[in-house]
């Protein structure tokens, strides 16, 4: 997998990939990765609601949220806000265990929800970065 120079997986890649391993997913695969807008750099990343949607049921929210540069609240505040459904705590770990779950289905959006998101990847890890370095001074 692509890394960024941030030493951050290329986040559409990642995705690209963990819809892949999906069989019964592949054929939204190609309509469904999300795009690099930068050619070269992972610096921005946009996702449309229904990329944002199997993003978030195809990798674990805390490790989407850090391939973004977003702390997983920031993520589950977004899905929130674009009515996006996320897994039930423990999903991840019955999924590990073998279980076959489903997934919830995406409401239709509401007026000025179903647009698109543009993450700038670089700039959260810079902000993420100054405001931790500003928390352990205030310390």
């Amino acid at each position: 997998m692509a890394e960024s120079p941030n030493g951050i997986a290329n986040p559409a890649e990642q995705f690209q990939n963990s819809v892949m391993q999906n069989p019964e997913d592949q054929s939204s695969a190609k309509d469904a990765a999300p795009k690099n807008t930068n050619t070269g750099d992972a610096r921005c990343v946009e996702y449309t609601r229904k990329q944002l949607y199997e993003a978030v049921w195809s990798t674990p929210c805390q490790k989407l949220a850090a391939s973004l540069g977003l702390s997983d609240v920031a993520l589950a505040k977004t899905c929130r806000r674009l009515n996006i459904p996320r897994p039930t705590r423990g999903y991840w770990a019955r999924v590990a265990a073998g279980e076959k779950l489903g997934k919830t289905p995406l409401p239709t959006p509401k007026p000025g929800q179903d647009r698109v998101l543009i993450f700038d990847v670089a700039a959260n890890l810079q902000r993420q970065k100054e405001w931790s370095g500003a928390w352990n001074f205030a310390r």
